[in-house]
């Protein structure tokens, strides 16, 4: 091994622990997430927003608008739970090192951490845990583990960086 081998190793080392601190703090994000408090929060920022559209006539017709309300609402609610899992997993994907057991390992953690922020949610009053959330949960975080498959993917071509064989061992 060489310096200039040793010095990338530990810039990658680094990065990942920037990245390791990250996904912990967006787990905690992710238990806020269940709270009264953030649930009032969103609700008050859909229906801001919401509201604007209406007044602003962004749609053209405002009883078109009040009437898909509901349905609107429910698929902003459930892009939020997409939107951080899809965040852990890209955030633990980059804090994890290589190994043939990285995606499986983050789609369980995803999947355990959807389980707590719902069963977090029965001890909020106003909210409500529900399975179809952890599976929303789920696809979230399995949405995130192939964007990193896909872009962690050599492209034909690339060259490979100093120090790497072509040939992969696995211990």
């Amino acid at each position: 091994m060489n310096i200039r081998s040793i010095n990338s190793y530990s810039g990658q080392r680094r990065r990942a622990n920037w990245f390791g601190l990250a996904a912990a703090g967006w787990i905690g994000v992710v238990c806020f997430s269940s709270s009264s408090m953030a649930g009032r929060w969103c609700d008050r920022a859909f229906a801001a927003i919401y509201r604007d559209a209406v007044y602003l006539n962004v749609a053209g017709n405002r009883g078109l608008l009040r009437s898909v309300h509901p349905i609107v609402h429910l698929l902003a609610e459930k892009s939020v739970h997409l939107g951080l899992f899809f965040i852990f997993a890209t955030l633990f994907w980059k804090s994890t090192a290589d190994t043939p057991k990285k995606a499986p390992l983050i789609l369980v953690f995803g999947l355990l951490l959807g389980v707590l922020a719902e069963f977090l949610q029965r001890f909020a009053p106003g909210r409500d845990p529900a399975g179809r959330d952890v599976a929303i949960d789920f696809a979230g975080a399995a949405l995130g583990v192939v964007l990193c498959l896909a872009l962690g993917r050599p492209r034909p071509g690339t060259p490979r960086p100093i120090g790497t064989s072509t040939s992969t061992v696995h211990l």
